[in-house]
């Protein structure tokens, strides 16, 4: 069993010290692209800003994202503010 043993290590050992650092040529950064993605030759527009508003209670945080749902807005969401109130977003 120890010869089993000191035969991986002295293998492990061999396979360390033979192999070498490959060098590499330094890294280039880029900068993404200002307000549009570029992806396979076509534009994406920036997507517009997200509209909010603060309001005080949890059922008139409901109601507004009921409002938004029933005139087709497909993306919005809603956060707590602590004890404070809650922020509804939207996009349209």
């Amino acid at each position: 069993m120890f010869a089993l043993i000191a035969v991986g290590v002295a293998a492990a050992a061999a396979l360390l010290l033979a192999v070498k650092p490959v060098e590499c040529e330094p890294h280039t950064a880029t900068t993404a692209p200002g307000p549009v993605e570029i992806t396979g030759g076509a534009a994406i527009p920036k997507p517009p800003p997200w509209n909010e508003r603060v309001v005080a209670s949890l059922s008139d945080a409901h109601d507004l994202l009921d409002a938004l749902e029933a005139r087709g807005v497909a993306e919005r969401e809603f956060e707590v503010l602590g004890k404070a109130g809650f922020v509804v977003r939207w996009r349209t």
